[in-house]
């Protein structure tokens, strides 16, 4: 009997998902903007 392990990494399809919303934002980004997800966790 030969058993296959299938499983998908969730965190991927979220950074997807969350770039496809990103650029479907109606307003733009500002210019040079860069997300600091470290910046972003501290506070």
């Amino acid at each position: 009997m030969r058993l296959t392990r299938l499983f998908e990494i969730a965190r991927v399809w979220r950074r997807k998902r969350a770039i496809l919303r990103l650029r479907k934002l109606q307003q733009p980004l500002p210019p040079g903007f860069i997300f600091d997800r470290e910046e972003a966790n501290s506070r």
